[in-house]
């Protein structure tokens, strides 16, 4: 009994430790909502180069994609991300001494690159080291770690300035980095390379072999292809293994993961992740960080209704219910923002009562939104795409999902202020809801 409860502890100590990477991930990405103002009025950084300082992140990631597949199936997973978290140190330390946007840029770029592996590798560790039966518990946890990080980013954001924020984030991956140390290596990577023993002693440090399903090879995964079979043989060629790898069992699931990813990201999430003080500035007349804040609070009070009842729930009706709000949502900012700019602010000197409750509509729909979000694309996703994606490429593919994710968020974070720039916030919040509307029937291939 003892020995069982000391091996969930384990993997419990292990799937939080690497589940960091994605908190930290996640308060670096957003807090450039909340220092958007302080950056803009310190000088350095103009309105026309923010959106590279914002994208920076993502087109490192891009960049990291290509090889963080191949990579982590190289080192293993929690070996790569023991090394490439360290680029992640060195772009927090650059960020905090940075005096010029350049710099700034940079080390953002820097830690997008450290971003990729961490999307690749912590999905994929923790659905290796846990049971069966507790991979929805752990996707819920990673889950909660992004929210937590957004909110972070949020609530630190009101009382810190820039470079005390950029130290949090150094000191979240510098404590990742020492933890990650004492880990063993996925007990599946070792088998796969044929260190059975040392497979073995991974095996008995996270699982109690005499009753524990482990997630060595899951068993609901299609078997691979024959094409595949001997993959390790020195004599395959190169053309042999892209013909093996381009078969439907495993293409399709990577398509619908990669066409997710993208509907992921253009579903206004990124949008709000970045942008949420200056849009809720348009509408709010009140402190706009202040007013961002709720819509972290929303995601992290979600995330915890979301650990509670995934075991409880099918998860692909709750993508389909969630995404559906999620498209509701955004068809009610899309009105909410065209009223606010174009007729509310005008009447609000009047002094009449309803104007005041119209100009605070945003903050309840984005709250709903961050809801809806929350409990299907946002949460579901990261544990979805590594449980469906054969396992014989698994890495590879989780590298071209993660590749298309940080395309699409380049795309969004680049396209998006430009059509709020010059044809309204109203706008962005439609086509963000018609792409969760075309989202709904691809879900239904899960």
């Amino acid at each position: 009994m003892q020995q069982s409860f000391l091996k969930h502890i384990r993997v419990f100590h292990a799937c939080m430790i690497t589940t960091i990477g994605f908190l930290s991930l996640m308060y670096i990405e957003s807090y450039t909502s909340p220092i958007q103002d302080d950056i803009l009025e310190r000088g350095i950084l103009t309105i026309n180069t923010y959106p590279l300082f914002v994208s920076a992140i993502n087109i490192g990631g891009l960049i990291g994609s290509l090889i963080a597949g191949p990579i982590s199936e190289w080192l293993g997973t929690k070996t790569s991300l023991i090394v490439f978290s360290q680029l992640g140190t060195i772009g927090g330390i650059l960020l905090v001494w940075a005096n010029d946007g350049v710099s700034m840029t940079f080390a953002r770029g820097i830690i997008g690159v450290y971003s990729s592996f961490s999307l690749t590798c912590v999905p994929l560790y923790n659905i290796e080291v846990a049971s069966k039966s507790s991979w929805k518990f752990y996707g819920g946890i990673q889950a909660m770690s992004i929210r937590m990080g957004v909110f972070l980013s949020y609530s630190l954001g009101i009382w810190l300035p820039y470079r005390w924020l950029a130290f949090v984030y150094l000191v979240m991956v510098v404590f990742m980095n020492l933890n990650l140390v004492f880990l063993p290596e996925s007990p599946r990577w070792l088998r796969k390379k044929g260190w059975n023993e040392k497979a073995e002693k991974a095996r008995e440090y996270f699982f109690d072999v005499t009753k524990e399903n482990t997630a060595l090879v899951p068993d609901d995964k299609p078997e691979e292809p024959d094409s595949a079979k001997d993959d390790n043989s020195p004599k395959l060629r190169i053309s042999q293994k892209i013909r093996s790898y381009l078969v439907w069992p495993v293409i399709r699931p990577l398509l619908v993961s990669c066409t997710m990813a993208s509907f992921k990201t253009f579903s206004s999430n990124e949008y709000l992740f970045t942008y949420a003080a200056h849009t809720l500035a348009e509408a709010v007349s009140i402190n706009s960080r202040v007013a961002a804040v709720f819509y972290p609070i929303s995601l992290v009070i979600t995330a915890i209704i979301f650990l509670l009842i995934i075991h409880k729930v099918n998860w692909k009706k709750l993508l389909i219910l969630a995404t559906f709000i999620q498209a509701i949502a955004n068809v009610l900012l899309s009105a909410t923002f065209y009223f606010s700019v174009e007729m509310l602010r005008c009447t609000h000197e009047t002094g009449s009562t309803i104007c005041d409750v119209l100009l605070f509509a945003p903050m309840p729909l984005i709250m709903l939104y961050g809801f809806a979000y929350t409990i299907g694309l946002g949460s579901i996703y990261w544990w979805l795409y590594g449980k469906i994606l054969h396992h014989h490429y698994i890495k590879i593919s989780a590298g071209i999902v993660v590749f298309t994710y940080f395309a699409s968020c380049i795309l969004n974070q680049l396209i998006a202020p430009l059509i709020v720039e010059y044809l309204g916030a109203f706008v962005i919040f439609l086509i963000y809801a018609v792409l969760c509307f075309i989202s709904i029937p691809i879900q239904c291939k899960y």
